[in-house]
């Protein structure tokens, strides 16, 4: 446990400061190797320092791979309605069954 929390202090808190390379690099394989291939790692890593100046922490890393799939607007979700109101055959050919779906579980989300 000791060993654990030893690398989330040095992972989290002093990236972007200098230290042992090795040490850091250590901490990320800990974290990232059992989801993530070394290059997608790298990959990440690379959009990362293009905008910001700051070593990337495996949070950010991981979102750069994995990113948060886009919120639905109230303005797509109103939309997708009124589509099923007018013309409701054609409601599922338009993905629009799906932009409710996922407008009503971002909603569902929020509240938990």
């Amino acid at each position: 446990m000791s060993e654990e929390m030893l690398q989330v202090v040095a992972v989290q808190n002093n990236y972007g400061q200098a230290q042992d390379v090795e040490f850091l690099v250590e901490g990320y394989q800990h974290f990232l190797q059992d989801k993530y291939t070394v290059p997608q790692i790298i990959c990440a890593i690379r959009k990362c320092v293009l905008k910001k100046s700051t070593v990337p922490t495996p949070h950010e890393i991981a979102e750069v791979i994995d990113p948060p799939a886009p919120k639905v607007t109230y303005s797509e979700y109103m939309h997708a309605v009124k589509m099923r109101e007018r013309d409701y055959a054609g409601f599922e050919r338009g993905g629009y069954s799906q932009v409710i779906n996922d407008y009503h579980n971002q909603k569902d989300a929020q509240n938990d």
